[in-house]
């Protein structure tokens, strides 16, 4: 019997990601997807490295996305930033 899964994989963040958080997914670039795939171990840890810095953008969202429950398009819409929002207030 097949299963369908996927996995995600964490690595240090980057520059931009350490001030939001201490890991980030690992991202690799569409050119190296076969390295992947072909690689032995060693050589996908090597590829595990946090992506370039500029290579993301990212906004603040609704703190719905920290729920299974909420399921639409407007949970990655931009929201203004608020000061609360960051002190945990």
């Amino acid at each position: 019997e097949r299963v369908w899964s996927f996995t995600i994989l964490t690595t240090e963040p980057n520059r931009r990601i350490a001030a939001l958080h201490d890991r980030m997914p690992v991202i690799l670039p569409r050119e190296q997807h076969s390295r992947w795939l072909e690689a032995t171990p060693e050589e996908a840890h090597a590829l595990m490295a946090p992506c370039a810095d500029e290579l993301l953008d990212f906004h603040p969202v609704s703190t719905e996305v920290n729920s299974p429950r909420h399921n639409h398009r407007g949970l990655i819409e931009p929201i203004a930033m608020q000061t609360d929002l960051l002190s945990g207030n």
